[in-house]
């Protein structure tokens, strides 16, 4: 194995990156890191932004993936990929990075340029290929800030349906649902409040980020994007955002009434998951665990009760911090298996 690998994940709003290191003991160290970057507005300063972020041994091996081209910055998903994987080109002049593509390869560089739309929206493919390595058969499910990926795999070999965007929301192994991005009025067109269901606003006024903040399921340092209004992540905040979904604010309605409204838009992102998981199961037609992964694990979680799934921890594999950063994590064990054979999964299997 190289002494470094690197994994990286080029998302339309954050950037995440795994280094994986050797150690005297062989047994390889991993370092993990996320960054904020709105792709929408901060493009052109791609390159840069990856060099800030990460200094790169010209020995290591790198892979990439990138959903990062959906920004509607781009025209095209081929512009968008070109871009990008243009990008990782200038920020590191290294040989040999490897580009994930959506049937779960790594190739050439070169080779991606030329065939960009194989790249598009490939992350999902690293995370359930390594899931796949690990568990003897499931669903991978992976939360996270802005989406949610429902991937089967069995002995191995990943069992997908969807390879592009919309084939996989047609499938149900893409669900545009997240821990902390997605506007509250995605959620619901209507909650319920004195009696009745109000109205909610489609204006950016709250975002599932405050839910969860409020109810716990968050901490306020891991609420890491702007909050719609700029101003603090605190529970208070989010209270005061979410009082704005139906027009409010935080003299008109009770924070009984605040807290109410957030268990309720809570209850209805579990339903949209624990939906798109019916849907898999329905192809599957057998009972399989669900291995969670994601900053939104608890997501899944308590999709998996509503759908009378087991859900088992990715955390308990590679820990809590990899876990959330699972692609980037999955590309570094693709590059040590291509070197180093299967063997590298060996500390990581489970029976269950």
């Amino acid at each position: 194995m190289a002494a470094q690998l690197v994994g990286l994940d080029i998302g339309g709003a954050n950037i995440k990156a795994v280094t994986m290191t050797e150690t005297p003991d062989e047994k390889p160290a991993f370092t993990a890191a996320t960054h904020v970057f709105p792709m929408w507005q901060r493009a052109g300063e791609l390159a840069d932004f990856l060099r800030e972020v990460g200094s790169i041994d010209p020995a290591c091996g790198m892979a990439v993936t990138l959903t990062a081209e959906l920004s509607d910055v781009f025209p095209t998903k081929r512009e968008g990929v070109l871009c990008v994987l243009k990008a990782v080109q200038e920020a590191f002049p290294i040989a040999g990075i490897q580009v994930l593509t959506t049937g779960g390869a790594l190739v050439e560089m070169d080779r991606a340029l030329q065939n960009p739309l194989a790249a598009a929206g490939a992350n999902w493919a690293a995370s359930a290929w390594t899931a796949a390595q690990i568990f003897p058969e499931g669903i991978l499910g992976d939360a996270g800030s802005t989406t949610t990926d429902l991937i089967p795999f069995h002995h191995g070999q990943i069992a997908a349906v969807g390879r592009t965007d919309p084939e996989r929301l047609a499938s149900g192994e893409l669900v545009y649902t997240g821990c902390l991005r997605t506007p509250c009025s995605h959620l619901a067109d209507r909650v319920p409040w004195r009696g009745s269901y109000c109205r909610v606003s489609p204006e950016y006024f709250t975002i599932a980020g405050d839910v969860h903040v409020l109810l716990g399921n968050i901490r306020p340092e891991d609420y890491c994007w702007p909050a719609p209004d700029g101003r603090g992540t605190t529970p208070a905040g989010a209270k005061a955002r979410l009082a704005r979904l139906i027009c409010g604010d935080v003299e008109m309605l009770s924070e009984d009434e605040i807290v109410e409204i957030a268990r309720y838009l809570y209850r209805r992102q579990i339903e949209q998951v624990a939906e798109a998981l019916h849907q898999v199961l329905s192809r599957l037609r057998t009972r399989v665990p669900l291995i969670c992964a994601g900053s939104g694990k608890f997501l899944l979680e308590a999709a998996a009760a509503r759908v009378g799934l087991q859900p088992i921890g990715l955390d308990r594999v590679c820990g809590a911090r990899h876990a959330e950063v699972f692609p980037a994590w999955s590309l570094c064990l693709m590059l040590a298996a291509r070197q180093e054979g299967m063997r590298v999964f060996d500390r990581f299997r489970t029976d269950d």
